[in-house]
């Protein structure tokens, strides 16, 4: 399968593994040859990251993940053509998730909706941001997700209205919230999610401004975008609890 981006681009270095305490590989996936190389620039100086390769080629990097995938983390930008292809960016995450369901996925998007926020997490980004060449927060992100963090980068936090708002462990849903949530988080309706819960739908109009209170927030699209990021982070932990 081949990202409608061009063709492969040369690898960087070798494939070796690198054993424990050794840098973090990066495996950059991108339609950019340009941001490609602003990325190198500012990983260039860290003592503990390296780009190891790039390319556009979904399938280069898969056989690149394969042989280093425990010591990797993926950079996918989706830049040239983010506009109209905003499926086919989240089916990528999706296929990378799919095939490495550890990998930490740092996704980078010139262009976010609240709706496409949750799709990238839906898919399994571990973390989202927009397009920067400042060193600091680019950093942060892939240092973030390498460690098994999620992570937003500070303007789409501010764009969705989630920063500073409470964590997880600091919200507390009854039952029937979390599961309005979660028929949320699903893309239903407040009309189905009364026929699923047996109740009406003024029932269901209450919880949500109940869990939006209880959330900080004051979109579904918000509380949607939060759900996911749970998610998120859930999997994460039962992945990692399971080895």
């Amino acid at each position: 399968m081949q990202l409608p981006f061009g063709t492969p681009d040369k690898q960087l270095g070798d494939r070796g593994r690198l054993s424990a305490g050794d840098s973090t590989d990066i495996v950059v996936l991108s339609d950019s040859p340009v941001y490609v190389s602003a990325l190198e620039e500012i990983i260039r100086y860290t003592s503990t990251l390296r780009v190891r390769a790039h390319t556009t080629a979904l399938d280069e990097a898969l056989r690149t993940l394969e042989a280093q995938a425990n010591t990797t983390v993926l950079v996918a930008t989706f830049l040239a053509s983010y506009r109209c292809l905003v499926s086919q960016a989240t089916a990528t995450i999706r296929t990378l998730r799919g095939r490495f369901p550890r990998l930490p996925i740092l996704a980078i998007v010139p262009y976010l909706t609240l709706a496409d926020t949750q799709a990238f997490l839906h898919a399994g980004a571990s973390g989202l941001c927009f397009p920067s060449i400042e060193s600091l927060p680019m950093l942060e992100g892939i240092k973030s997700v390498a460690s098994g963090r999620e992570w937003l980068g500070p303007e789409l936090e501010q764009l969705l209205g989630l920063r500073g708002r409470s964590r997880r462990k600091r919200v507390k849903l009854t039952l029937r919230q979390v599961e309005v949530l979660d028929m949320i988080y699903n893309g239903l309706d407040n009309q189905t999610i009364a026929v699923r819960l047996c109740c009406t739908s003024s029932n269901v109009k209450a919880h949500l401004h109940a869990i939006y209170r209880k959330l900080g927030v004051t979109s579904r699209a918000q509380a949607a975008a939060i759900a996911a990021r749970w998610r998120s982070a859930s999997d994460a932990n039962t992945s990692h609890s399971a080895d």
